[in-house]
């Protein structure tokens, strides 16, 4: 992979440089054409992966709303779904931190969606949970280079 190469390169000249620099290189993997950062494999079992699978949905359909402008891709939604109608028999997948992201995203807009429903609190208790579950995998410094 020509970036680790180039990223020893950067390290081994700044030891003999005797400069004191932290380089955190962003590991990264193609899945079906798309980047996926910071991958990590993820054991989810069978009903967080369908719940999850439908949030997608709801986003996908929320893209063909006339007003929709949320910055959500539709060939990463579809990507990440498909992902994860395949993880079913597996009951673990490889995430990256920005899949992760998108996913907190669509939990965020559905929680938003649910505020004037009866089971709201359901809903949040959910998103709550589900969140913490997805943010372990990466450090808080990971989730910060990431979101700037």
């Amino acid at each position: 992979m020509p970036g680790a190469q180039h990223l020893d390169w950067v390290h081994e000249f700044l030891l003999a440089t005797e400069e004191i620099v932290v380089i955190e290189p962003v590991s990264t993997v193609a899945s079906s054409g798309r980047i996926m950062i910071e991958p990590r494999v993820i054991r989810l079992d069978h009903e967080a992966t369908l719940a999850l699978s439908q949030i997608l949905g709801i986003m996908l359909d929320q893209l063909f709303e006339p007003e929709a402008s949320q910055g959500w891709s539709t060939e990463h939604i579809i990507d990440l779904d498909a992902r994860l109608v395949d993880s079913l028999e597996s009951e673990s997948i490889t995430l990256g931190i920005n899949d992760a992201a998108l996913l907190l995203q669509g939990m965020a807009f559905t929680e938003l969606m649910s505020v004037d429903l009866p089971w709201f609190e359901t809903v949040q208790w959910v998103t709550d949970f589900v969140t913490s579950e997805l943010r372990q995998h990466w450090s808080d410094q990971e989730w910060l280079t990431f979101t700037s």
